[in-house]
């Protein structure tokens, strides 16, 4: 069986994926949105090239970089407001986006609500689409993904959509699809991270359902089309996913929509010759299990990474991560680092959780994998006694413990490490105490851009005047009450 390019639709800016041949239409994608958050005017902090990376209905993609650092590369998605129909997921967009932390998950660094548009700065992914690479395998050679690297890349998905799924509430994507994922670098074995939330929102408590019919209709879950759903859905879309790495083609196909969604409700699909003749049989029974027409039935995503499937050729993944992270020398220098962070002002460990969020892939460089190896049951957060076995050794020649370095670190107060929170415990000093990243993480605290950090401000932050008068009394020196930038950097550099 054949597979036909995709094309870009450049009216609709809408893809598909590589075809059957019985099937070469269009796949329309519904447009993202955005919403409010933050004060000054994006070119005011921010170089923007003119060049566009890419184009959707509601806005442009482009590189910036922050005015007087031209090292530092990001993305700015910028979104015309007149052309946004339902501004209230626009601002559930940019709550998710900001409020999700994950190393799978792309980074939002500053918000910028203007007039016009709505600037999100995020991370530069410089690798291209998931969709671009699995378009490239169709033309190659072996025409799709080994069964080891698609397991590469489903692992990380999993591991983001478990996360998502985890928090409290859980956050639903509901739009999983290869032109939503990006790769950090073009390198084979690169990261992947999730950049859309434009149709996800907050899942509801308890047994309660969804209704709303969002999604892309090659990706979408039988149960949404009937307007009843859980965040299962996300877990179909990632078996859609797994199917395409796996043959280069989707398995619910048709030359409209209306025979798509025909085929999705059915839920009926083959692993045809000669695409599937050496796949193996634990790989068609994990898509089948993923695709499964009852949603209960399908495995939660930290079930799916367990499965046999998943283990055998993620095993050598895990152990690179493992071998790296498990360096004398690497464990050292994070318990070393996460001790320093116990004693510090606890104003100064959230200036470093802002700023942990500022960090670009170069800067962390090897903190990922480390996060990574510790957290071992892949649940996006680093639980007291993982943290225990990975640094024990390090934490009894220290004489701290685990739970107190938990209790220090944990600054959402949830009893575990996320991703920014650990980044904020472990990065280099020579990194927090640069003269730009000072100055930008002031800038970020001073709210409302007076100067100065006030107890309202640091109100508006923590939601507690009585923790913001203790965060203000460590670095108010002049009992003024109020934080110059000179008392902020003066806390800043000291050791």
């Amino acid at each position: 069986m054949g597979n036909s390019h995709a094309k870009h639709e450049e009216k609709k800016h809408a893809k598909k994926p590589p075809q059957p041949p019985t099937a070469a239409e269009e796949c329309a994608a519904p447009g993202s949105a955005k919403a409010p958050a933050s004060g000054s005017r994006l070119r005011d902090a921010y170089h923007v090239e003119s060049k566009i990376l890419g184009e959707g209905h509601y806005g442009t993609v482009r590189r910036c970089s922050p005015r007087g650092d031209a090292t530092k590369r990001f993305a700015v998605k910028s979104i015309n407001k007149s052309r946004v129909h339902r501004p209230e997921m626009l601002k559930r967009e940019v709550e998710i986006m900001k409020a999700v932390r994950h190393p799978n998950i792309i980074e939002v660094v500053e918000v910028f609500d203007e007039p016009d548009f709505l600037h999100i700065v995020t991370e530069l992914c410089r690798g291209g689409e998931l969709f671009d690479r699995i378009i490239a395998k169709t033309s190659s050679r072996e025409k799709h993904f080994s069964e080891a690297d698609a397991v590469g890349i489903l692992a990380q998905i999993l591991e983001a959509v478990g996360y998502c799924h985890g928090l409290e509430p859980p956050v639903v994507h509901r739009d999983l699809k290869p032109e939503n994922f990006l790769f950090v670098t073009e390198s084979d074995d690169a990261a992947v991270k999730i950049i859309d939330f434009g149709l996800s929102k907050y899942g509801p408590a308890g047994e309660d359902h969804m209704h709303t019919r969002v999604g892309t209709p090659y990706y979408i879950a039988p149960e949404v089309l009937k307007r009843d759903y859980t965040l299962k859905c996300d877990i179909w879309s990632v078996g859609v996913i797994a199917y395409i790495l796996l043959c280069g083609y989707p398995p619910f196909f048709g030359d409209n929509d209306k025979e798509i969604f025909r085929r999705v409700s059915a839920g009926s699909f083959t692993f045809p010759s000669p695409e599937w003749d050496h796949i193996s049989g634990d790989a068609k029974a994990f898509v089948s299990t993923l695709l499964d027409l009852d949603p209960e039935k399908r495995p939660t995503a930290a079930a799916a990474l367990e499965d046999k499937w998943m283990a055998k050729h993620d095993d050598h993944h895990r152990a690179h991560v493992s071998r790296h992270a498990s360096n004398p020398a690497v464990l050292a220098a994070v318990a070393r680092r996460m001790e320093r962070f116990v004693h510090m002002a606890k104003l100064k460990r959230l200036a470093l959780n802002v700023l942990s969020r500022n960090l670009t892939g170069r800067e962390i460089k090897d903190l990922r994998r480390v996060f990574e190896a510790i957290d071992r049951d892949r649940s996006g957060k680093i639980s007291s006694a993982e943290l225990h076995d990975a640094l024990k050794p390090h934490l009894e020649r220290d004489h701290v413990d685990a739970a107190t370095l938990l209790r220090a670190v944990d600054i959402s107060g949830d009893h575990e490490i996320d991703y920014n929170e650990f980044l904020a415990a472990t990065m280099q000093r020579n990194l927090y105490q640069k003269d730009d990243n000072v100055k930008k993480v002031f800038a970020q605290l001073d709210l409302d851009g007076t100067g100065c950090i006030t107890v309202a401000n640091l109100v508006e932050i923590t939601g507690s005047k009585k923790h913001a008068m203790e965060l203000l009394d460590e670095a108010d020196l002049d009992h003024d009450h109020k934080i110059s930038y000179a008392e902020f950097k003066a806390l800043m550099l000291k050791k």
